[in-house]
């Protein structure tokens, strides 16, 4: 799926999050954890007025070529939005360990 109009992915490191903005309003994110050696995704969570529209999908991917280009550790999947997103996304799948 295609970028959501409107939406817009930014990557906050210092909340440790990528967050999906639109009209201003943080309407999603996907955090994450660094542990030695590892970037750990925990949790996709969406507003649910917005939810089915492909915002996870798209904080997703996003988020994890922005991880992966902001760091050199290894990103693990703990999340289970993002495995299941990752079978479907095989592209994706060097980012990562699941």
């Amino acid at each position: 799926m295609d970028s959501q109009p409107g939406i817009t992915i930014a990557h906050n490191p210092a909340r440790s999050r990528v967050v999906a903005i639109h009209g201003g309003e943080e309407i999603g994110f996907m955090s994450y954890r660094e542990d030695a050696g590892a970037i750990v995704i925990d949790h996709t969570i969406v507003d649910p007025r917005f939810q089915g529209q492909g915002v996870a999908s798209q904080l997703v991917r996003e988020g994890l070529t922005a991880l992966a280009e902001a760091s050199p550790k290894r990103i693990v999947a703990a999340c289970s939005y993002v495995r299941i997103w990752l079978g479907r996304h095989p592209e994706f799948a060097h980012l990562t360990e699941w």
